[in-house]
């Protein structure tokens, strides 16, 4: 899959940028999709997107797929548990909702990447042949009655 350049990143973008003009997540994304290893999402907002380790999904060596991606829940009922998605359920999802919505969109990013929602933006817009457009966070100085007119 090849994955155009992303929009020129916003005045103050937080999201780094390689010299192609993608951001790591997109990156990341996009190798995930052409069948490159699946993504281990961090638990943290900040942490780091890393590959699922080779051999980490199936350690008794039944041949099962390695997942596309690997994500935990929020913790509400107990200790936060790891879930994985094939690429396929996670390919099914954004087409689905491209469906709904009757063709690509162009989509734009200002939901944690970490979290499902913020990743099927990402993978939705390299999807559609379009990296999303990603937030600048307001400054903290902004009062917040400010920021929602």
């Amino acid at each position: 899959m090849t994955v155009p350049p992303a929009d020129p990143a916003p005045q103050g973008s937080p999201a780094p940028r390689d010299d192609t003009g993608r951001t790591p997540i997109a990156e990341a994304v996009a190798t995930m999709l052409d069948g490159g290893p699946g993504l281990l999402l961090p638990r943290e907002r900040d942490g780091e997107v890393r590959p699922v380790p080779a051999a980490a999904h199936d350690p008794a060596g039944t041949g099962r797929a390695a997942p596309g991606l690997v994500l935990f829940t929020s913790g509400s009922t107990g200790a936060p548990k790891g879930v994985a998605l094939s690429r396929e359920a996670l390919i099914a999802s954004a087409r689905a909702t491209e469906d709904l919505l009757s063709g690509p969109g162009r989509w734009h990013l200002c939901l944690p990447h970490n979290h499902i929602a913020g990743l099927q933006v990402v993978l939705r817009a390299l999807l559609a042949g379009t990296p999303p457009t990603v937030a600048t966070p307001a400054p903290a100085s902004i009062p917040l009655s400010s920021r929602m007119t």
